[in-house]
């Protein structure tokens, strides 16, 4: 019994020692990728952006809300575009201001926030299939 006694600190030091690892990688950047299904524009400390709402790709894709500020790095196409592919980078939980949103002129201001993750960094393609041809 007394042998298993000495385990015990040792178990300890290696969980203290590891719990602020596993703690700090829920805030470290964050990929993202799908179809974009949803887009407003809005009002953000970084000047005028985008809420973009992302389909996720896989077995079961769910719907999430990024933000798009004009300090996002963006490759290829430009900013989101509806029905276009996205691929990119989130790191920290953002608001913005939407100013029909919130009712009557924005006098409900706590409807007019729109919450989700900040893009860093995105590369964009154009809709599929949405592209004019002229002279075919």
């Amino acid at each position: 019994m007394h042998r298993y006694l000495r385990f015990i600190p040792a178990f300890m030091l290696v969980g203290s020692l590891l719990l602020p690892g596993m703690a700090s990688a829920q805030l470290l950047p964050g990929s993202f990728g799908g179809r974009i299904v949803s887009e407003a524009p809005c009002i953000s400390p970084l000047g005028p952006s985008l809420v973009v709402g992302v389909k996720s790709t896989g077995i079961n894709p769910i719907v999430k809300n990024y933000i798009w500020t004009p300090a996002t790095i963006t490759m290829l196409v430009g900013p989101p575009i509806l029905g276009g592919q996205i691929l990119g980078i989130a790191d920290i939980p953002f608001a913005c201001w939407n100013p029909i949103k919130g009712g009557l002129f924005g006098l409900f201001t706590f409807l007019s926030y729109s919450y989700g993750q900040r893009m860093t960094y995105i590369g964009t393609s154009f809709p599929g299939g949405s592209i004019p041809v002229i002279g075919i």
